[in-house]
């Protein structure tokens, strides 16, 4: 792979995602008529997706050594994106099955994404050699062997690459709790923050952003639907209100194209307020009202 001078590395999950769009308001218990959409997915490949826009980019990953991996790559390189693939042998590629709601939201989902936990960290080293970096993103998906790795890297490195962290589940966000005070950024909503913080569901938002201080956390970006988002960096707070848009697409994507919005402007040195609201709001509208949608695979693949 040719390097990429001063490039992001954006480390995590990749797969396919499979969307079933109900034709009308699901009936429980009943069999419903829904159009089928299948795309590339994953975390880390939807911020990879966004990021690249601004900057020069790289998605590492774990995929199956099978016709869905060869797709992904593909439709990822289409998009100026610089795919580093781990080929597991004998394993398929990860799926993410979604049916949606009349209204474009995650009635229910399905996931068979365990491959991102298969990523080694041999290949990661491999891959982060290969380029000049500036930061590196990674998603929680990643085992909490391989973020404490990560963590020390890039700590290490001269002078220290900025760390950025985006949450993807309640279950797997604790699994940087111990490195909160490495992370330059975090990207996590309500209930991934509840889990973090050891705090119930009907905790404060504002209380919430005051617990993930005390954990040590520098800099973060708390969401909570389409109620007001704070985003902390020193020396306080700020809420702001996401956009209010009707949903064309779906909800699919919304976060992780808002933090990579958020967080590619701010490593171009705007403030995380300023990134956020100028950038990272806007591009999670644009998804939800279907401008921005992403790239379609073979259904037949």
């Amino acid at each position: 792979m040719a390097e990429l001078e001063s490039s992001v590395a954006i480390i995590g999950a990749v797969h396919v995602d499979d969307i079933a769009i109900p034709q009308h308001v699901l009936i429980p218990n009943a069999s419903n008529p829904v159009q089928w959409e299948r795309s590339c997915g994953g975390v880390a490949a939807n911020v990879a997706r966004t990021t690249s826009q601004f900057l020069p980019s790289v998605l590492i990953a774990a995929v199956g050594d099978d016709n869905l991996s060869v797709q992904l790559e593909k439709a990822l390189r289409s998009e100026t994106l610089y795919p580093c693939f781990e080929k597991l042998p004998n394993v398929n590629t990860g799926r993410y099955t979604a049916v949606l709601d009349h209204q474009g939201n995650l009635h229910i989902g399905l996931a068979a994404v365990e491959q991102a936990e298969k990523l080694s960290w041999s290949h990661i080293v491999e891959c982060l050699e290969q380029q000049s970096l500036s930061a590196v993103v990674f998603d929680t998906n990643l085992t909490e062997q391989c973020i404490e790795a990560l963590c020390q890297r890039c700590r290490s490195t001269t002078p220290p690459l900025k760390l950025i962290a985006v949450a993807v589940s309640p279950s797997k966000v604790t699994r940087i709790a111990k490195q909160a005070g490495v992370i330059d950024l975090l990207f996590c909503n309500r209930d991934e923050a509840c889990a973090l913080t050891n705090k119930p569901a009907n905790t404060a938002i504002n209380n919430l952003a005051d617990e993930l201080i005390k954990l040590g956390f520098k800099r973060f970006v708390l969401s909570d639907g389409a109620s007001p988002l704070i985003a902390y960096e020193a020396p306080g707070t700020q809420l702001l209100q996401p956009a209010a848009v009707a949903v064309k697409g779906n909800v699919n994507g919304a976060g992780d194209a808002m933090a990579a919005a958020t967080l590619s402007h701010w490593l171009l040195d705007l403030s995380l307020t300023d990134a956020l609201q100028h950038h990272g709001i806007p591009a999670a509208a644009n998804v939800l009202s279907g401008r921005i949608t992403s790239p379609r695979l073979n259904t037949n693949g």
